[in-house]
Parts: structure tokens; C-alpha cells; sequence
């Protein structure tokens, strides 16, 4: 885990990648389970960098709903 605030929001905002590409991939695969589980798991990650955000005074990222 990174020390750094800012690199710890780049690797989150890097998790953010990874689960948008997998509902995409998967959405176009038709596997709506998995779809709902990167979904779930997106929006982990967006309540984890609106809070990693609020703690260290950084301004959200753009495409990272406020809620």
C-alpha cells in the first residue's frame, strides 16, 4: 500500500479501470453474475476513494460519483 495519498488514489482509480472493463467484458459476454459482482465491487471501490479523498483533503477524480 502506498504512503503517498495521491499514488494510493492512483491505484484505486486503477481498480476502477479494471472493474469497468470487466462489466464491459462481461456485459458483452452475456454473464450477468459476473457483471453484478464488478458492479458491487465498482462501488466498494468508489465509497473507498470518496473516503480516502475526504480523509486527505484531495478532490474527487472525474467519473467518481459523489454519491
Amino acid at each position: 500500500m502506498a504512503a503517498d495519498p495521491t499514488a494510493r488514489l492512483a491505484e484505486l482509480m486503477l481498480d476502477v479501470g479494471r472493474h469497468r472493463d470487466a462489466v464491459r467484458e462481461f456485459s458483452l459476454a452475456g454473464y450477468v453474475t459476473m457483471v453484478e459482482q464488478h458492479k458491487a465491487k465498482l462501488s466498494q471501490v468508489y465509497d473507498r476513494i470518496r473516503e480516502h479523498c475526504g480523509e486527505h483533503d484531495l478532490e474527487l477524480p472525474p467519473g467518481v460519483p459523489r454519491r
